[in-house]
């Protein structure tokens, strides 16, 4: 296993990936955030993925100009259907091509992007929370800044490799954000409702309830699928 994370994390440095070493998803190393902009140098990787025995991971750093889309359980399937045909053919193409890493929960897709000009701040994170318990990792996030993902560790399992990895157009990153926020503030809206509602949800007026809520949610252009 350590041959295997030392020859990817040379891969990574070769790409001028900026990584860390990984255990149980957490870095192994103190104050990681202060890896940011900075390749690791081939004496790092040897003392990381050599001479340390804990390291059992690749992380990799996101910032200015490196993103991820993550789905949990639910959100590969939820993002598959409902979010992607959405987007253009041309991002949709992109999104199936990029560099994709099966995890334990779920999936993620790197981006780099060329809009840190026209977004000094960084891309804002969204997460779309799925499940109404949030431990259940039924999730879906675009996560840029102050953010690391696990690229190799026990579990995780490389579908395209890194060299796949494609840059997100200023035009593509503006029409994947809105659609990811709205779709965000549709299923919050939804819990809400129907958290407030739960209490109602007995016999004799639970059916009237349904109908009433779904008619209201219908004529509020929420999908048929949310409702």
């Amino acid at each position: 296993m350590t041959n295997d994370l030392l020859t990817a994390a040379e891969e990574y440095t070769r790409l001028e990936f900026q990584i860390i070493p990984i255990r149980n998803k957490k870095p192994v190393i103190d104050s990681w955030t202060n890896r940011r902009g900075t390749i690791a140098t081939p004496e790092e990787l040897q003392e990381w993925f050599v001479d340390n025995s804990n390291v059992e991971g690749i992380g990799i750093i996101l910032g200015m100009s490196i993103v991820a889309i993550e789905t949990d359980g639910l959100g590969e399937r939820v993002f598959n259907e409902k979010i992607l045909p959405k987007l253009s053919q041309q991002t949709q193409q992109v999104y199936e091509k990029t560099t994709h890493t099966k995890s334990p929960n779920g999936h993620h897709r790197l981006f780099r992007i060329d809009t840190v000009e026209d977004n000094p701040h960084g891309i804002k994170e969204i997460t779309c929370n799925l499940a109404r318990n949030k431990d259940d990792h039924n999730e879906i996030k675009l996560l840029s800044q102050n953010k690391y993902i696990v690229e190799r560790g026990p579990g995780y399992e490389k579908i395209n490799g890194i060299e796949e990895i494609v840059i997100l157009s200023k035009e593509q990153v503006n029409e994947l954000a809105p659609i990811l926020e709205r779709f965000k503030l549709e299923v919050n809206a939804v819990r809400t409702v129907s958290t407030n509602l739960a209490q109602y949800y007995r016999q004799p007026n639970r059916d009237n309830l349904v109908f009433a809520l779904s008619g209201f949610l219908h004529k509020s252009g929420v999908p048929e699928y949310l409702i």
